[in-house]
């Protein structure tokens, strides 16, 4: 397989990307969208997406800015602008800095945003695949799996109960693929992929605590690998935060040992307002109001 440009790598990080995270967003259940009132804007190629009803920064997102046009105040202003109308107060951007000018870490700062930890943007090709073991058995799973894989993620990620709807409902929609290792009948492991024709993007890779170290990581990444490639993949795209000394990522090496290739470090901004405690009771009182309006809703479907 011919390597890619810099140009051809960062549009393919950053866009699939984008696209797996809306699309994350496009499968929420229509009750739960309007409840919590999710939004997915694009701005030429920007993505912005929110949800109001949780205001969290992990949600509230801008991705691949600068990416399919050049990057400026305007356009930056254009996508803030839609978690200002939605009343968001916390939201953030990943950014790849070889996609945006010099300058825009000032602009960047002057709309309030600090620098987080960096991501590290990885990519494989469709190399033979690496040997797996692991005494845990991997098998990629259907909607009956629903429950249990929203289960492993939300305990590892730390996945407020509210949002595990969204992760749930994950499961089984058309370009999505996910797996779950077993430990005997125990789901204790977990990974997606989204796949568009021959790019996919590797995700929600979890293991709780008790079965880490038992190579499930590299045998469910290695299982995503074998199955893009019998679809025609050709790509494979992943992020995990950098690995430094002073906050190494294991899961950083695991990447590296299937075959990932660092392509670069993609830069976090965040705008989080003080978490004081009017915030804290304004912020349970919207989610408990959207959870009864979600669940008042599903309780008049027809049955």
């Amino acid at each position: 397989m011919s390597e890619l440009s810099n140009t051809e790598l960062i549009e393919i990080c950053e866009s699939i990307e984008a696209q797996a995270h809306i699309d994350f967003f496009q499968g929420a259940p229509p009750d739960f969208y309007r409840s919590f009132r999710l939004r997915v804007k694009q701005i030429g190629g920007t993505w912005v997406s929110a949800i109001p009803g949780v205001d969290n920064v992990s949600y509230n997102r801008i991705l691949g800015l600068g990416v399919s046009e050049p990057a400026t105040e305007p356009l930056l202003d254009d996508a803030l602008a839609v978690f200002h109308d939605a009343g968001c107060k916390n939201y953030s951007m990943q950014v790849c800095p070889l996609a945006v000018p010099e300058q825009s870490s000032d602009w960047f700062a002057a709309r309030g945003f600090t620098q987080g930890r960096n991501w590290a943007k990885t990519y494989r090709g469709d190399a033979p695949l690496p040997v797996a073991s692991t005494d845990l058995r991997v098998e990629m799973i259907g909607v009956e799996y629903a429950d249990a894989y929203a289960d492993v993620v939300s305990e590892v990620f730390g996945i407020s109960t509210v949002l595990r709807t969204m992760m749930k409902s994950l499961v089984g929609r058309p370009g999505w693929y996910h797996y779950l290792a077993f430990d005997r009948e125990k789901p204790v492991a977990s990974a997606s992929m989204y796949l568009q024709g021959e790019l996919a993007w590797l995700g929600f890779m979890a293991t709780y605590k008790t079965h880490r170290k038992r190579g499930a990581q590299t045998a469910l990444t290695v299982r995503c690998f074998q199955d893009g490639m019998e679809r025609g993949c050709k790509w494979f795209i992943g992020e995990t935060k950098e690995d430094t000394p002073a906050t190494p990522n294991p899961s950083f090496h695991v990447m590296m040992r299937t075959g990932f290739k660092l392509a670069y470090l993609q830069r976090s901004y965040y705008h989080q307002v003080p978490d004081t405690a009017v915030r804290k009771m304004q912020r349970a009182l919207q989610i408990s109001s959207s959870t009864v309006d979600y669940k008042i809703k599903q309780l008049l479907q027809p049955k």
